[in-house]
């Protein structure tokens, strides 16, 4: 993964509007339509995510093997995305609705 000095520059698109399979839940595997996009400040180290509801600050950890996205809902759970440097990913999603736990995990590329 190439970290750019500019601000708000180094911004990775996760999967694009591909097909990612397998996404795993508690149904099985299956495959659907799925993206992320994050910008990423190399000055401060502060990113977000950016989807169709707007954007989200998320925290960042980064080490010599890849980067890690880590967002926090009000709902308590943390939803979580990982990019090793060859641009594989993996996303976890913890949604709670309805008092009922919903994991999903799903895996692509960054480009």
């Amino acid at each position: 993964m190439r970290l750019h000095n500019q601000r708000w520059r180094a911004q990775k698109r996760c999967a694009g509007n591909a097909t990612i399979p397998p996404i795993a839940s508690p149904e099985g595997l299956t495959a659907e339509k799925f993206s992320l996009k994050f910008a990423l400040d190399t000055i401060t180290w502060k990113a977000v995510i950016i989807g169709n509801n707007g954007m989200a600050d998320v925290a960042v950890v980064s080490g010599y093997e890849g980067i890690t996205f880590q967002e926090a809902l009000g709902t308590g759970v943390v939803q979580t995305t990982t990019i090793a440097k060859d641009g594989k990913s993996v996303h976890s999603r913890h949604t709670t609705a309805i008092k009922k736990l919903t994991p999903t995990q799903c895996y692509g590329t960054c480009k």
